[in-house]
């Protein structure tokens, strides 16, 4: 499907632009800036669950690493989007459907299971006040 602009519109468009203003038309937005990172998440997902991160990223299929491994898929995929699909995979090397079955896995038990639910929160609730740590330690410079 082709879309055609009207010639009306184009003249519309140069008209109210200064012809020697080399700016784009649209000004992009800054980028936004994001004081959590990848590690943060998993430090925090390690200190919840008392399991490294090495033991986290392993094929160990024990329950305990199964479950602090789907917290931090779930917290880095859908609660603070700091890592696609795809480096999920390739950061615990693992299938995207086996990421996805783990994500899903939390949102369930989030609404099913107290624990779950309590532990997105109190991992939330902290990586939020470091957040906030930093934002006041840049304010203060």
């Amino acid at each position: 499907m082709t879309v055609k602009i009207r010639p009306s519109y184009l003249r519309l468009v140069r008209a109210e632009r200064d012809p020697l203003d080399l700016r784009p038309a649209v000004t992009p937005r800054p980028p936004r800036v994001t004081p959590l990172l990848v590690g943060d998440v998993l430090a925090a997902v390690v200190r919840r669950t008392g399991i490294d991160a090495q033991r986290m990223a392993s094929r160990a299929g024990c329950r305990d690493a199964t479950y602090a491994r789907h917290l931090a898929w779930y917290l880095l995929r859908q609660a603070y989007r700091l890592a696609p699909l795809s480096e999920l995979c390739l950061l615990f090397d693992r299938d995207h459907s086996t990421v996805l079955a783990g994500i899903h896995r939390i949102e369930l038990e989030i609404t099913t299971r107290p624990q779950t639910a309590a532990d997105v929160m109190d991992i939330r609730r902290k990586l939020a006040a470091k957040v906030r740590r930093q934002v006041e330690a840049e304010g203060a410079r």
